[in-house]
């Protein structure tokens, strides 16, 4: 399993199927983890790496509930692709506001 560290710095790789095999790998971190990955992956220039970040701050945006509501506000606002700006809205409809079940 790949540590924090070497999935941030994958994050930053060039090669977008990189970043986005990084981004969904991060579903095995802790939350706090997840959501540092998921807000680096918010302005990636990949849409497949935002949609997954806006969906992992519908599940681990709980870690900081103004930070995940202003970035999914923007993100619906702002992001030409619409499946980026579905997964936005899901999170702030459905899910961003409850931390998981345990």
């Amino acid at each position: 399993m790949p540590t924090f560290e070497e999935l941030r710095a994958q994050m930053q790789d060039a090669d977008g199927g990189v970043r986005v095999r990084a981004s969904v790998a991060s579903r095995a971190l802790s939350p706090a983890e997840q959501f540092a990955i998921a807000c680096m992956g918010i302005h990636d220039s990949n849409a497949r790496v935002r949609y997954d970040a806006a969906s992992r701050l519908g599940s681990v945006g709980h870690c900081d509930l103004t930070q995940t509501q202003e970035i999914l506000k923007n993100l619906l606002r702002e992001d030409p692709e619409t499946d980026v700006r579905a997964a936005a809205v899901d999170a702030i409809a459905t899910r961003c506001f409850m931390p998981p079940d345990n």
